[in-house]
């Protein structure tokens, strides 16, 4: 878990991906400069009890580009 709303992934055939999770918006909790957002943390520990060591199905978003401006990929 990188954060609420990015996580680091390991396909088995494409290795590691940082991944935006679409539907899921996590204020900042991490990003140096900023204070930490209301119910930030509260998204957070949503996105890791529900995400953390699962087994996930990667689907794209044919409305996304692969990639957004930091380099995560775009999947549901």
């Amino acid at each position: 878990m990188v954060d609420g709303d990015t996580v680091d992934v390991v396909d088995d055939v494409r290795g590691r991906l940082r991944v935006r999770v679409l539907g899921l918006d996590t204020p900042e909790t991490k990003r140096r400069g900023y204070a930490v957002a209301c119910w930030g943390p509260e998204a957070t520990a949503f996105a890791t009890a529900t995400l953390q060591n699962q087994r996930v199905a990667l689907i794209a978003d044919a409305g996304q580009d692969a990639r957004d401006r930091y380099g995560r990929t775009y999947l549901h």
